[in-house]
């Protein structure tokens, strides 16, 4: 196959499965951004998707990666996860040296919420918790003017915090954009401070009670929403 023509046979198979009635449902009631989006569920970029990637699994991880980039490029939604979902499966083979290239895709090519967390957990998550030296990066992105690259900072520790434990480098993170005014951003460090409590959960109790009078109402429910009633109770509390 010629990896040049890659997002032409992609965008093919993917229009022969579109559905714009999809694409605008989705895009009213989940917040998606639905241009350049042709209705296909992820299941069924997946199935497409899956098919090509044999033919591309044993090329070395910078060529497959140019390829991704050249998804990106092309502006359709369906190439955007295709190109997310093959880093993914490359994740091993994922190195430092690739962190550039995905704050360049973070600031160039997220255009909603789910862009951002696919990228976020299943790549550069992935790529922190082999190479945790990478993850100074997220005050960069927390400092972003753009929402999704702010909400990324706290994303892309998710999967780190429950794999290998990095609670002061979430705790961090949760600090420097506790006061920021988007929703989504909130949820983003909200869902974080969850996930950090499933494997510590004083601490993250702790963390959340010394600012339940300050941490906006949709981060402090996001945060305690797997807690017992009582915790809950007490966070939800104003002193």
């Amino acid at each position: 196959m010629q990896t040049e023509n890659i997002p032409v046979i992609l965008l093919e198979e993917f229009s022969k499965k579109a559905n714009p009635a999809f694409a605008k449902m989705a895009g009213e009631k989940y917040g998606l951004h639905a241009e350049n989006y042709l209705g296909l569920r992820n299941p069924e970029i997946y199935a497409v998707a899956d098919v090509i990637y044999p033919q591309l699994k044993n090329l070395p991880i910078n060529e497959l990666l140019a390829i991704c980039s050249a998804l990106l490029a092309n502006g359709n939604k369906e190439c955007r996860f295709t190109a997310f979902r093959w880093a993914s499966k490359a994740c091993k083979k994922l190195l430092p040296e690739h962190l550039p290239l995905f704050d360049e895709w973070l600031n160039q090519y997220m255009h909603d919420w789910a862009d951002c967390d696919f990228l976020s957990t299943k790549v550069v998550g992935e790529l922190f918790v082999r190479n945790p030296e990478c993850i100074p990066q997220t005050h960069v992105w927390a400092a972003s003017a753009k929402l999704f690259v702010r909400r990324a900072a706290a994303v892309t520790l998710i999967v780190p915090v429950k794999r290998i434990g990095v609670l002061q480098e979430s705790f961090a993170i949760a600090e420097t954009m506790l006061l920021d005014k988007e929703d989504l951003v909130q949820k983003g460090y909200g869902w974080l401070l969850k996930v950090a409590a499933d494997r510590f959960p004083d601490e993250v109790f702790a963390f959340i009670l010394e600012r339940k009078n300050i941490m906006p109402r949709t981060a402090l429910r996001y945060a305690i929403e797997k807690m017992p009633d009582d915790m809950r109770a007490r966070a939800l509390s104003r002193d």
